[in-house]
This record gives C-alpha cells, structure tokens and sequence, in this order.
C-alpha cells in the first residue's frame, strides 16, 4: 500500500507539472498580428470604413479608428487584455463613422479578455459585449493593378501594376516602362526605397500618366484594404486606388477571340493553369491536358493529351485552331480581367476570366406541386446596413416549367465589390402570376465572416 500511495502521489505531480505546460504553449501571442473590425457588440462596422487594429510587439497598440489613426499600450496576461489610455488623430468624418468611432475606442479601452474563435479574434468587454475582428488583409505576396489616380482612371489600352513579393522587393509595369526597387511595412505605412526603371517611349498621354504613378510612389504612403481594394494615399494627398491583378493560376479562363475573331457560342473553350506546371480544359468539344512552362511573360505548351470526340464541323474548326495557336503560344499578359496569349507571327487568344459563383438550392417542406409558370428568384445582397435596403450584387430567376424543388442557382460576383467587414446574405422567393407563394425567413451568410459560397434555402409558405 506505501508503494501504491507513493506512484498515485508521483502520478499526480506528473499531472500538475503538465498542466501549466500546455498552457504555457497554449497562450495567446499578438505580437505583429493585424486585424480588422467586424462587429461592435453585434452591430457590423459600418460598409465603406475600415476599423484596424494593430498589436506590436513591443506593447504597443494602434490603427485606425475608422476616421482617425489611434495608438496606446497594452498588456496581455493569459487572455487577460488590457488597453491603456489611447491617443488619437483629430479629423473629422461623417456623424455615423464618428460615432461608430467613439463607440470603438471606448470598448477597446475597457478591454477585459481576448480569445481567438475560428480565426477571429473576439475581445470581451464591458457587460459580456464583444469586439469581433477578422484578419487583416496583407500586402505581402501580393499583386494589384491600378483602378485610378486622384480620382481620374488610368488611360485607355494601358495597364499600370504593382507586385509585393514579400521579401521587400517591388516590381511592376508603370505604363509604357517596367520598374523595380525595394519597400518596407511600417504598420499601415507603405514606404518604396528607389525604383529604377526601362528607357521606353510611348505616347505623350501614356508618359505623363507614368511619371505621375511613379512620383506618387516616391517616399511614404499609408495603406488600406477594403472592399477588395487596395488605397494608397501619399503625403502630398496624392490617391491611387488598385484592383487585385489576376495571375495566370487564378481560375478558370473562357476563350472570347481566336485570332482577332470572336468564338463561338454555345461552346466554350476554357483554360486553366494548375500549380504543378499543368494547364487543362475543354477545347469546345474535346478536353485536353498540355504541360506548361512559364519564365517572365514567356509561356510555351508541351505536348499533351486531346479526347477523341466529334461535334459539328464549326466547333471542331474552332478546336483544331485553337489547339494549333496553343502549340505555337510564345507569351502571355494580363490586362484587366483578359488573359491574352501571343502566339504564332504576333496573333492572340483573348481569354476571360471566370468569376467566381456561390451556389444556392432553393427547396420548402411542404408537399405543393409548383405550377408551369412559377418563378424562382434568387438573389445575393449586401445586409450590411440595418437602416437601408439590402444591396443587390446579383439575381437569377427561372421558370419552372413544372419541375419541382430542389433547385440549384449558381451566381456569379465581382470579388472587387467583396468588402471583408461586409455581411453577405443569399434571399430567395417563388411567385405564381405575381403572387408570393413561398420566401425566405432566415439570413443565409455567405463569402464573409467564415461563411462560405454554398448554401440551402428553406423557403417557408406564405399564406
């Protein structure tokens, strides 16, 4: 029994010495993490502002408010937060940003906990309320085309860009002339190092938009992401608003013109680009797998493998030259949403880009036979703002032609219109000769806040 009472005893020192260890690996670290605002106390940030927040290492804390830039010190214990006093800009905004602002600071200053819930980090404060954040979007690794300049967009036919490569290098086209250099983060301060760039003319229009890109980009500017936008605005006030750019792996691509002429209707030729050097899709009638190599806007096609299917004489026409042009392909670029492809004596493939879609099936419980003629309309809105009407990005409406439920919807969105903070929700309705018969009673969240782009839609019956 004496042995027996000295292992329980060793047993539960075990125990207790385990435990603060996992702990320990367990604690919460913020240092160098970058956040952005979700919700105050159940209420979503308000759309078209942007709340940060940022935790350095060295104790401090800071952001924007949503109108001003704030900053302070806090402690971290455990998931014991606290937040001292913090000092901020004094601009002006908008009655709603500022009073939205006020209500931040003041929760984020009475900080009581932090914990990280499916990614977001939730801080607990006042009576059980809660600050709700989501990661913020970074620059690293990233690559943006430009929208505009002050305002004014970029000229026609020309495609101003900027790559970040995460190891503080910077590289893009300015226009009529490629350029390179170096930059640094500094919080939600962007800041290049000298950039040197190519000797080409252009067009007097084209140079004078260049070198004004160019001289913005000079020294400091500080940065936001929102509604998947990149702004960055100068010291001397100057704005440049980018679009993410799409890379050659970003989806699928759907051919629009061969040669200078349109393709065809009714058969989609598509392109896609895997990571592991393979690009695949459907030739129109047949599908194809061709490897590919790519070194700077280079981009040449192996040979690959074509499924053995006949259709009628024009598609097949339209696939033979297609599969040729992918054969004698030299290079490539992006501009906008195109994907163009030079190949043979200077001749392009014109592809589009594919958006990408949340898929929605529309069902109800009851047992009730749908007439020919109803209509089931599906609609993605924007909910964000609880005292206006929901924003409408995209609506579907079909006939049913007597089928009955379930039906699939797949609609397609802009990811540029896609704002983080935002509160995305999928409604859907039948009607019969004008008559509701059958609605949504619940918000379905999609694309936002760790929802995703698939989602059932229980309708109810309208009596």
């Amino acid at each position: 029994m004496k042995h027996l009472g000295t292992l329980l005893t060793l047993v539960v020192a075990l125990l207790l010495a385990v435990v603060p260890l996992a702990s320990a690996q367990e604690a919460l670290d913020l240092s160098n993490t970058h956040w952005t605002l979700v919700s105050i106390s159940g209420q979503p940030v308000h759309t078209g502002s942007s709340v940060t927040l940022l935790f350095g290492a060295d104790g401090h804390v800071g952001g924007s408010a949503g109108c001003n830039t704030y900053g302070g010190e806090y402690t971290l214990t455990g998931s014991t937060l606290t937040v001292g006093e913090l000092v901020s800009t004094l601009m002006a905004c908008e009655e709603s940003i500022m009073q939205q602002e006020s209500a931040y600071l003041a929760a984020l200053q009475s900080a009581v906990s932090v914990e990280q819930v499916n990614g977001q980090l939730v801080v607990a404060y006042g009576e059980g309320q809660q600050l709700v954040f989501a990661p913020a979007l970074t620059l690293e690794n990233t690559g943006w085309t430009l929208v505009s300049i002050n305002g004014e967009p970029v000229v026609s036919g020309t495609a101003i860009t900027l790559g970040l490569d995460g190891k503080g290098g910077v590289a893009g086209s300015a226009g009529c002339n490629s350029y390179s250099g170096s930059y640094t983060i500094d919080g939600e301060t962007l800041t290049f190092g000298p950039l040197v760039t190519t000797r080409m003319a252009c067009p007097e229009a084209i140079m004078q938009q260049e070198t004004a890109y160019l001289s913005a980009l000079e020294g400091g500017a500080a940065y936001t992401i929102a509604n998947g936008r990149l702004t960055l605005v100068t010291a001397n006030g100057a704005e440049l608003v980018f679009a993410p750019t799409l890379s050659l792996t970003s989806g699928e691509w759907t051919l629009t013109s061969l040669g200078g002429e349109a393709a065809l209707d009714g058969a989609p030729a598509t392109l896609t680009f895997g990571a592991d050097g393979t690009a695949f899709g459907s030739a129109g009638c047949n599908t194809f797998n061709l490897p590919y190599t790519v070194d700077g806007e280079s981009l040449t096609f192996g040979s690959g493998v074509l499924t053995l299917m006949a259709c009628e004489e024009s598609i097949m026409t339209q696939e033979s030259a297609l599969m040729s042009a992918l054969a004698a392909a030299t290079a490539y670029r992006i501009e906008g949403n195109q994907l163009v492809i030079v190949y043979g004596e200077g001749q392009e493939l014109v592809f589009e880009a594919a958006k990408p879609v949340v898929t929605a099936t529309v069902t109800y419980r009851e047992r009730i036979a749908l007439p020919a003629n109803a209509e089931v309309t599906v609609t993605l809105e924007d909910i964000s703002r609880a005292d206006a009407p929901a924003d409408v990005l995209t609506s579907q409406t079909l006939v049913s032609g007597g089928a009955n439920v379930p039906f699939t919807f797949e609609l397609p969105y802009d990811p540029a219109q896609i704002d983080e903070g935002a509160l995305y929700s999928v409604r859907a309705q039948i009607t019969v000769d004008g008559v509701l018969w059958f609605t949504s009673d619940t918000i379905a969240p999609v694309l936002t806040r760790g929802a995703g782009t698939d989602v059932e839609l229980v309708l109810v019956r309208v009596p």
